[in-house]
């Protein structure tokens, strides 16, 4: 049994994508790029809540 944790942070990973602004499918559409290391969260704006993924790791990741 596999003990080891995975933390999710709440900082994007996105925001420092060169494909953040359409290219791919998260930016461009909000769908779950496959492959991705992700983890559905809900999270709280100005009294609305949301559900949004924390994302680890994306293959399509460029630092940008």
């Amino acid at each position: 049994m596999d003990n080891k944790k995975e933390y999710y942070f709440s900082d994007q990973l996105c925001w420092d994508c060169k494909n953040a602004c359409g290219g791919c499918e998260w930016s461009e559409s909000l769908e779950p790029v496959p492959g991705w290391k992700a983890k559905k969260v809900k999270k709280v704006d100005h009294g609305v809540e949301y559900e949004t993924y924390s994302i680890k790791k994306c293959p399509k990741f460029e630092r940008g």
